[in-house]
């Protein structure tokens, strides 16, 4: 009986254990607060992975959008102001990982994200002079329409797609961008960027 007692005792301490050993992976493997308080200072530490001498890029952060268990973050990087993005992973705990980050020169990026069986058409812009009051963009044959609330002049906009979309990116000379009054304004704007 002792034996046993022991037995068992022994397995509950060693399961106990795992368990504090998975709880301590996952808090380490996720290091961004649920807050995204310290997002910066991660994002800084991403970016200077594989530099020989470490720099304190500036960073400005600014819409988010959350598909599924990932979350997507637009920003400005270092001191050329690139435009791009972070991509987080969100642990069972809250907590966030930078799974990629993109950035570049141009003021537009794009993608096209899958999640839980759903597509979906993810459009960050840079604009400036905050006109664009509307994007349009044609993907697998469907026109879709988004928003930018209230003239930001920096935006990242999300809508779900069809399924049927095979494109990963969409062709830029596809998208159109509206102001207030519903004028199509595409040919003032340098539609370069990147992915997101």
């Amino acid at each position: 009986m002792g034996k046993r007692k022991g037995l068992i005792i022994g397995a509950i301490a060693v399961l106990l254990l795992a368990v504090a050993c998975k709880v301590a992976d996952a808090y380490l493997s996720y290091p961004i607060q649920p807050d995204m308080a310290n997002l910066t200072e991660h994002i800084s530490k991403f970016y200077n992975r594989g530099r020989k001498t470490e720099v304190s890029p500036y960073i400005a952060l600014y819409d988010s959008v959350n598909i599924g268990d990932k979350t997507y973050c637009l920003m400005e990087i270092g001191e050329d102001l690139d435009f791009g993005s972070v991509a987080l992973e969100k642990s069972v705990f809250g907590r966030y990982r930078i799974a990629r980050m993109s950035y570049g020169g141009g003021h537009f990026r794009d993608g096209i994200i899958e999640s839980g069986g759903k597509k979906y058409f993810l459009f960050a812009g840079r604009d400036i002079t905050a006109r664009i009051c509307k994007a349009t963009a044609l993907i697998g044959g469907e026109r879709y329409e988004l928003y930018t609330p209230e003239q930001k002049d920096h935006f990242l906009l999300c809508t779900e797609i069809s399924d049927q979309a095979q494109e990963k990116h969409v062709d830029r000379s596809e998208i159109t961008f509206y102001d207030k009054n519903n004028r199509d304004i595409t040919d003032q704007y340098n539609l370069s960027g990147g992915g997101i």
